[in-house]
């Protein structure tokens, strides 16, 4: 029986394409990074890239490697209620450089298009590599790149 009720498109490309699952929670993840950990520690900490059921996550300095490292039984809880239990298993924190905080999100009236950056276009590629039908996986490039799920 058919369901009427409307659904996300994240749910129907993780459906359609397993693949893809992966980098929407990854990027769920990191729209949602604030509200999750809360203000002290997204500042000094991003969300990095979900491999195998183990979130990077990378620290500007020492002493919130450590910190991290201790409170990964907490995050990897608070993941696992958001996203479910099978979703974030673990954290890797990482000693790195963190990447400038985003502008606030909202789309300009006139919105004109969205120019994407290089890491942003090879995550994209990334996420349609195994997707064989060329017209299908343009098709979802498009949409990626316009929903700005990447940025």
């Amino acid at each position: 029986m058919r369901s009427s009720a409307p659904r996300a498109v994240g749910d129907i490309l993780s459906t359609a394409v397993p693949q893809v699952r992966d980098r929407l929670v990854e990027q769920a993840v990191r729209r949602g990074w604030l509200s999750l950990v809360g203000p002290e520690v997204a500042r000094r900490a991003q969300p990095g890239a979900l491999a195998g059921h183990c979130l990077q996550v990378v620290v500007d300095n020492s002493p919130w490697l450590h910190e991290l490292t201790l409170r990964a039984p907490e995050i990897v809880a608070v993941l696992a209620r958001e996203y479910g239990p099978d979703t974030v298993r673990s954290i890797k924190v990482t000693l790195g450089r963190l990447e400038p905080a985003a502008p606030p999100p909202g789309r300009p009236a006139a919105a004109a298009a969205r120019a994407v950056a290089e890491s942003e276009r090879r995550a994209i590629d990334d996420v349609v590599a195994p997707i064989t039908d060329p017209a299908l996986a343009d098709s979802l490039r498009r949409l990626l790149v316009k929903s700005g799920r990447f940025s």
